[in-house]
């Protein structure tokens, strides 16, 4: 029974929409769990042993670093509050393939799906879009 709750639940999130504040969290949970996967296997590469964040990552003993490290990549809901909020594409941008780049390590940032860019739609495009 509980499986099928579970079931049901995860289909409304992805067919009926995400709520606005619960895309945050998912989203901000994607970024972390992405990113300190990466973090991980970056830190692998005997070349990349050096560098402070990979320092870090074997203090912890391999678990990565913590999604404290990547906060100025999470998104809050103030930053948007003038925007519209498209609970689809929501849905569509948690559902893609994510990947957290090292090419500027120690800086990791997401690559996330195009339909993410379109969970908000801020300024004139709003307005156009409203229309």
């Amino acid at each position: 029974m509980q499986r099928l709750l579970s079931g049901i639940a995860l289909w409304c999130l992805v067919g009926c929409g995400v709520p606005e504040s619960r895309f945050i969290e998912k989203y901000n949970e994607r970024v972390c769990t992405e990113c300190e996967d990466a973090a991980a296997e970056f830190c692998e590469d005997e070349d990349n042993q050096d560098m402070l964040m990979c320092e870090e990552v074997e203090a912890s003993g391999g678990a990565g670093f913590g999604c404290e490290e990547l906060e100025s990549f999470e998104h809050s809901s103030e930053a948007f509050e003038e925007c519209d909020y498209d609970a689809k594409a929501a849905a569509d941008c948690l559902k893609g393939d994510w990947v957290c780049k090292t090419d500027l390590a120690p800086v990791l940032y997401p690559d996330y799906p195009d339909i993410c860019e379109q969970v908000w739609v801020c300024g004139s495009a709003a307005s156009t879009a409203a229309e």
